[in-house]
């Protein structure tokens, strides 16, 4: 399925107030949050981590609440789902570089927020390197 279409999918079953940009923003962050949740916890100091990226991404309090708010929605995909929307966000970054090295970024520099990295988080990170293509 297209990010496209994964945005109007989810935009109808939660009603978001986003755009797709603003969806697409978000979803680079996805792979981080993971990363984060990998070894049970998703500290204060890695929430934290999402919250600075996703501020860097708007101004308005009720867009970043709402991306807040997707990525949580996303972090329940079942295992399915997730594989679904790993392939998608794949096949959108396949050809921007630059977006891969943000998105393994983002991943690194929240696993490392709390503590150092986890062996947890960096077979994750290793894990979705190779699925993302990265």
């Amino acid at each position: 399925m297209k990010i496209e279409e994964y945005f109007k999918k989810l935009q109808s079953r939660h009603n978001y107030c986003l755009d797709f940009n603003d969806f697409s923003s978000t979803l680079a962050l996805y792979p981080a949050t993971l990363v984060a949740m990998a070894d049970g916890e998703f500290s204060a100091l890695e929430r934290g981590n999402i919250i600075s990226a996703l501020k860097e991404a708007t101004d308005n309090d009720i867009v970043l609440f709402e991306m807040y708010r997707l990525l949580n929605n996303l972090i329940e995909l079942d295992a399915n789902e997730k594989a679904s929307l790993l392939q998608s966000i794949k096949e959108a970054i396949a050809d921007k570089p630059d977006l891969k090295a943000i998105v393994l970024e983002l991943m690194v520099s929240t696993a490392d927020a709390d503590d150092g990295i986890s062996n947890e988080e960096a077979a994750l990170i290793d894990e979705l390197k190779t699925t993302l293509s990265i």
